[in-house]
């Protein structure tokens, strides 16, 4: 994609709960993309996308972020086909969301891997994907990005965003 080097092809995971500044980051970073000339895909999962607050961000005008809104995750798994080759930045906010309402099943399993595939595929021809990832808690306890162990795999960058208290 214009404006990336074949180092730059990575994919970027921030998990972290509620509130704490995941979708903020995503839209900043679409923001930086859009301004710079660059073209980014905004995929909505979870329907938190603020075009008058990344107007705001921005100063003006937003013409190189496209939004997206899959429905579910199958129309997820279509739009990511889609998205590879046509921009310089793909963020997914949040990940997990559309795998929410899924029973736990094999077919569920094969999706996130499918989907955790397809973004590895973007990242290649795209050079920066970011998804946001929400957390759950592991059977011992701790609090883990979600999707599971199938899903642990897929990001070359791993960041933890918490909300810290002022």
């Amino acid at each position: 994609a214009e404006g990336c080097s074949d180092d730059a092809a990575v994919v970027v995971e921030m998990a972290g709960g509620p509130g704490s500044g995941k979708t903020q980051i995503a839209m900043q970073l679409a923001v930086n993309y859009s301004l710079r000339g660059l073209s980014t895909a905004f995929v909505d999962a979870d329907a938190s996308f603020s075009p008058n607050r990344c107007e705001s961000m921005a100063s003006g005008s937003l013409g190189n972020i496209s939004v997206y809104r899959p429905f579910d995750e199958l129309e997820l798994v279509s739009l990511l086909h889609t998205l590879q080759g046509k921009h310089s930045l793909v963020v997914v906010d949040s990940v997990a969301s559309l795998f929410r309402a899924c029973e736990p099943s094999s077919s569920k399993a094969r999706l996130v891997a499918r989907t955790a595939l397809l973004l590895s595929a973007i990242a290649q021809k795209q050079c920066v994907v970011v998804v946001t990832n929400q957390l759950t808690t592991s059977t011992d306890g701790r609090k883990v990005p979600a999707l599971g162990e199938t899903w642990s795999h897929v990001a070359d960058h791993k960041y933890l965003v918490e909300k810290q208290d002022s």
